[in-house]
C-alpha cells in the first residue's frame, strides 16, 4: 500500500524535529478540555453522539519509542504483548503493550522479521495478515505464535478479462481485508491484448478464494478521482458478521457487503451529514504526484470540515468513523457511527476519547486501542510524509443501536 513515497528511516535532523511535534502535540491532545465540544448540534438522522470525547475509564500512555508512520495494528497475545504494530517509515513489525512498551519481534519469530517492508496488518480469527509492499505478497501468520501459515502471492493473482481475449492481473493492491480465508481487495490491474500486444489499466475491486480463484466484484477507470483515497492508509475495508465491507465513494457514498463467497450487495447509502464535505477534492490532489501528493493528501484531510477516516469491524458489529474538525482549530473531532452488518441500519454515534489530529484504530471484542497522530509534515527535500505517534489510547466503546 502505497503511504509514504519510499521513505526510510528518518535522519538525525528529522528526529529533532520530530521530537518537538512530539511535545507540542502531546500537550495539546491530552489537555482535551471537556468544555471542548462541537458548536453544531448532531444531527437527527443518525442519531449524533451520546456521549463526552472524554470518557472515564480511558488509558493513555506515551510510547517507549518513537514511531514514524504507524499505519496499523492488530491485537495479539504473542510474547504476553497486546499489539503488533506497523510502522512504515522504519520497515517493521512491533509487539507493543497496551501501556504503550513497544519491543522487536524476537529472532524465534524469523518469518515475521523477515518482511522487507511491511505496510498493513489485519487481523481474522486466529489469523493475522500482513502486507509487504516491497514483496507484494500478504502472508498470513497465526495470531498467538506468530508462526508463518501461508502466503499469498499478488504478482500470481490473474483474472478472466472481460472479454475473453486477452489477459489480466493484479498488479499492486491498495487497500484488503480477510474474508473467511480469502482476500477483498482494491487494486490496480493490468490488461494485455495478445494481439495488438497494448496494455491497459483499470482499478478493480476483486476476491481472492482461498483456493486461487480471483474475481472482479467492481471495475473503475484509473482515472477515477476516489483512487488516492484508496492509496493512503486509511482504512476502508472491513470484516463483520463473516462478511467483508467496503466504504465505496462517489456520486454516492455506500457502504458494500461481500460474502464470503464473492457475492456483493449495496448494505447501505449513506445521508447527506455523514459523507465528506471534501469529496472528490482530497483525494485529486491535482499537479501532484509521489509524496507530494501523499501530504497534500492529508493535509486537505486535517483542513476539511468533516471526512470520514474509515470503516471498522468488530466481531458482529460494523463502524464508520467520522473526522470534524473542531471550530477553528486543528484538533478534530471523532465519531463511531454504528452500522448494522445485516440490515444498515445507522445507529447513534459515539465520540471516540480524542482530540488528535490522526488516529490509528484497532478495534476489538471488548476493548479498542488509539494509535493518536500528529499532524503530517513532509521532509524536504522529497517531502515524503510521517506522522508521529503520541500516545497509545485504550477504551471500552459502547455504541447503542
Amino acid at each position: 500500500m502505497s503511504t509514504a513515497g519510499g521513505a526510510r528511516t528518518p535522519s538525525l535532523v528529522l528526529l529533532v524535529v520530530v521530537l518537538g511535534l512530539v511535545i507540542a502535540w502531546t500537550s495539546l491532545v491530552q489537555a482535551n478540555p471537556r468544555d471542548a465540544r462541537r458548536s453544531a448540534e448532531p444531527t437527527a438522522s443518525y442519531g449524533g453522539p451520546t456521549a463526552l470525547g472524554r470518557e472515564p475509564g480511558v488509558e493513555r500512555h506515551k510510547f517507549s519509542r518513537p514511531l514514524y508512520w504507524p499505519t496499523s495494528a492488530v491485537w495479539t497475545s504473542a510474547l504476553g504483548r497486546d499489539l503488533l504494530v506497523v510502522d512504515v517509515l522504519q520497515d517493521r513489525l512491533l509487539l507493543s503493550s497496551s501501556e504503550g512498551d513497544l519491543a522487536e519481534l524476537p529472532e524465534t519469530m524469523s518469518a515475521a522479521r523477515t518482511l522487507a517492508h511491511p505496510s498493513q496488518v489485519r487481523s481474522s480469527g486466529e489469523f493475522i495478515w500482513v502486507e509487504d509492499e516491497a514483496q507484494d505478497t500478504v502472508t498470513v501468520f497465526d495470531r498467538e505464535s506468530l508462526a508463518l501459515v501461508r502466503q499469498i502471492r499478488i504478482e500470481e493473482t490473474r483474472f478472466e478479462s472481460p472479454d475473453g481475449d486477452s489477459s489480466e492481473r493484479l498488479d499492486v493492491i491498495y487497500d484488503w481485508i480477510p474474508v473467511s480465508n480469502g482476500l477483498l481487495v482494491f487494486g490496480d490491474a493490468e490488461r494485455s491484448d495478445a494481439e495488438s500486444e497494448e496494455t491497459s489499466w483499470s482499478m478493480v475491486l476483486a476476491f481472492l478464494g482461498p483456493d486461487g480463484s480471483a474475481d472482479v466484484v467492481r471495475r473503475f477507470p484509473i482515472s477515477w478521482p476516489e483512487r488516492q483515497r484508496y492509496k493512503e492508509s486509511l482504512r476502508y475495508f472491513a470484516e463483520a458478521a463473516g462478511s467483508g465491507f467496503v466504504l465505496l465513494f462517489g456520486d454516492q457514498t455506500q457502504v458494500l457487503k461481500v460474502d464470503p463467497a464473492g457475492n456483493v450487495t449495496e448494505l447501505v447509502t449513506l445521508p447527506e451529514e455523514l459523507t465528506d464535505s471534501v469529496s472528490p477534492t482530497v483525494p485529486r490532489a491535482a499537479g501532484l504526484d509521489g509524496p507530494a501528493r501523499a501530504t497534500r493528501f492529508y493535509r486537505n484531510i486535517e483542513e476539511a470540515d468533516r471526512v470520514l477516516y474509515g470503516l471498522y469491524g468488530a466481531g458482529d458489529k460494523l463502524f464508520l468513523l467520522l473526522r470534524e474538525r473542531y471550530a477553528a482549530t486543528s484538533l478534530a473531532t471523532w465519531e463511531l457511527v454504528p452500522v448494522d452488518p445485516r440490515s444498515g441500519s445507522l445507529g447513534p454515534s459515539v465520540l471516540v476519547p480524542s482530540r488528535a489530529p490522526h488516529l490509528g484504530v484497532v478495534p476489538g471484542e471488548s476493548s479498542w486501542a488509539l494509535i493518536e497522530k500528529s499532524g503530517v509534515e513532509g521532509v524536504p527535500p522529497y517531502e515524503a510524509p510521517f506522522m508521529q505517534s503520541l500516545s497509545l489510547a485504550v477504551f471500552r466503546p459502547a455504541p447503542a443501536g
